[in-house]
C-alpha cells in the first residue's frame, strides 16, 4: 500500500545531525546507542495500516478464546465508538487474515450493518503458532487501567454517577486515593458501580461506613458487606443506620467486621457479595441486639 504523505514532506531539511539520529536508532544525551548497548531484542516486522471488510477477516479457534463475552460485544455493538475500536492485530497468513487481537470487536462489527470496514494493522505472521505467540504476548502486556485513574478519567469525561460519588466521598472529608488510609478510598470502583446500581442506598449508607472507619480504611469487602445487610435489613424493616444497629456497628469499628468477612470466606473457602453480606448479618445477630432485631439471610 501507497502511504499518504504530507505536503510539508518535501519541504523538510535534513542535517548530518538528523542522519546520524535516524541511521543509529535511539540516541540519548550520552551519545551512545542503547540498542547496541544493552543488546536490546532486534525489531520484529513493521505492521501495515489497511482498512479491511469485516467479512475477510478470520478467527482461529485453535489459540483464540473459546468463550466470547456476549455481554461485552453486545456493548460494544450497541455503542459503536471508532475512538474506542482503534486499530485490530491481524496476520496475514496464506491470503487470508487472521485476528490476533480484537476479536470482540470484530464479532460486534458484524452485529452492526453500517459498519463495513475496520481498522487493521497487519503483520506478516506465516504461521498459526507465531500468530498464538503475539496473542500471548499481547495479552499478557496488557495491564488493566487503576481504579483511581478510571475514576478521574470519568470525572473529566462529566459521568453523573462518578461526579456524585465524588461529591458524597468530600462530604465526610474522604477522596479517592491509590492507597487506602483514613480519609483515602482506593475502592472507589467498588463505590461507583453500587453508586450506579443505587444511588439512594449508598447515600444512606455512607455516613454509617465513613463513622465505623474514621480510624481505618474503608474496604470494598465491607462496603459490599454492609451494602447488603442494608437490604435484608430493610426487608425487615429496619436500618443499619438506626438503632441499636448503628451504634453497635460504629463501636466495633470497620476493623473487626472486616475481619469477619475474611474469617467467613476463610471457612467458606471462596468469596463474593453473598459471603460478605452473610459475615456481617452473622456478626450483628451474635450481639444480642433481641430476637426482635434478628436479621435473616
Amino acid at each position: 500500500m501507497k502511504s499518504n504523505k504530507n505536503n510539508t514532506d518535501s519541504q523538510m531539511t535534513t542535517t548530518p545531525e538528523t542522519i546520524i539520529n535516524v541511521t543509529r536508532g535511539p540516541v540519548v544525551s550520552g551519545g551512545y546507542d542503547k540498542v547496541k548497548r544493552y543488546n536490546w531484542k532486534p525489531l520484529g516486522p513493521t505492521g501495515e495500516f489497511v482498512m479491511i471488510a469485516k467479512d475477510e477477516l478470520h478467527i482461529d479457534h485453535s489459540y483464540q478464546r473459546d468463550k466470547i463475552r456476549e455481554d461485552r460485544i453486545n456493548e460494544i455493538a450497541s455503542n459503536w465508538d471508532w475512538v474506542l475500536c482503534g486499530a485490530l492485530s491481524i496476520s496475514e497468513r496464506d491470503g487470508q487474515w487472521f485476528v490476533i487481537d480484537g476479536q470482540h470487536r470484530k464479532i460486534a462489527a458484524d452485529k452492526r450493518s453500517d459498519v463495513k470496514l475496520l481498522p487493521c494493522m497487519v503483520f506478516p505472521l506465516d504461521s498459526r503458532q507465531k500468530e498464538a505467540g503475539a496473542f500471548v504476548c499481547l495479552n499478557s502486556q496488557k495491564s488493566s487501567v487503576a481504579g483511581i485513574d478510571r475514576f478521574k478519567a470519568m470525572i473529566v469525561a462529566g459521568d453523573r454517577s462518578a461526579i456524585g460519588l465524588q461529591e458524597l466521598l468530600n462530604s465526610t472529608g474522604h477522596r479517592a486515593s491509590a492507597k487506602s488510609s483514613s480519609k483515602g478510598v482506593s475502592c472507589i470502583l467498588c463505590l461507583w458501580k453500587l453508586f450506579k446500581r443505587n444511588e439512594k442506598q449508598l447515600r444512606h449508607i455512607w455516613p454509617l461506613l465513613a463513622d465505623m472507619c474514621s480510624a481505618s480504611a474503608i474496604v470494598d469487602a465491607l462496603v459490599r458487606g454492609i451494602w447488603g445487610c442494608e437490604i435484608k435489613a430493610n426487608e425487615q424493616e429496619f436500618s443499619l443506620t438506626q438503632p441499636p444497629f448503628r451504634a453497635t456497628l460504629i463501636q466495633a469499628g470497620g476493623m473487626v467486621l472486616t475481619a469477619e468477612i475474611r474469617r467467613e470466606i476463610s471457612i467458606v473457602g471462596h468469596g463474593g457479595e453473598r459471603i460478605e453480606v452473610a459475615a456481617v448479618l452473622k456478626w450483628i445477630n451474635r450481639q444480642r441486639l433481641g430476637a426482635k432485631y434478628k436479621l435473616s439471610m
